[in-house]
């Protein structure tokens, strides 16, 4: 009877997920690449679809002040209602990313959490509660993300040194 009920609330709890293996969001719409040449960087990056997954690929340069790469997706928007973690399945030689959430698209800072990576396919959850407002890499005197929503994700490479990297991105899912 236990396993039952749990299984009934597991069911009923809400999931979103993002495949990017299907075509629905190949679509150029949810996309965008955001490098520090907003800031006069010379940093390049860029994504495209293979079969099996999303690949941002790009060489993040130090020069005129520069040191990141950004990949935002714009789903529809995502409620937050009984979510409490969101998973990334990733792949990238090791180095340290930022994932980043933003509950309304015009927000000016955004909440991160940072993560490794390891050579491997890698399932990481994250719980909403931990991610941290921060505005251009410095910490907020706000709560952590309590939104309701979220409206845009992004993965941000960053780490003050020139490197090349090349991350695969299966899925993002909230549960």
């Amino acid at each position: 009877m236990k396993l039952f009920f749990l299984l009934l609330i597991t069911s009923l709890m809400q999931t979103q997920n993002y495949d990017f293996s299907t075509p629905k969001y190949q679509n150029s719409k949810y996309w965008q690449i955001v490098n520090d040449a907003v800031m006069g960087g010379i940093s390049t990056s860029k994504y495209t679809f293979t079969k099996d997954a999303l690949l941002f690929t790009g060489q993040v340069s130090l020069e005129n002040n520069g040191g990141f790469c950004m990949l935002q997706f714009t789903p529809e928007e995502v409620s937050t209602k009984d979510i409490e973690t969101v998973t990334v399945m990733v792949k990238s030689a090791p180095t340290t990313y930022q994932l980043r959430l933003k509950s309304s698209r015009s927000q000016s800072y955004n909440y991160h959490q940072s993560f490794k990576t390891n050579g491997e396919w890698q399932k990481i959850s994250f719980k909403l509660s931990e991610f941290k407002p921060q505005f251009r890499g410095r910490q907020l005197d706000l709560p952590n993300f309590d939104a309701s929503s979220i409206q845009e994700i992004s993965i941000l490479i960053g780490n003050k040194k020139p490197e090349k990297f090349q991350l695969e991105l299966k899925e993002i899912s909230f549960q």
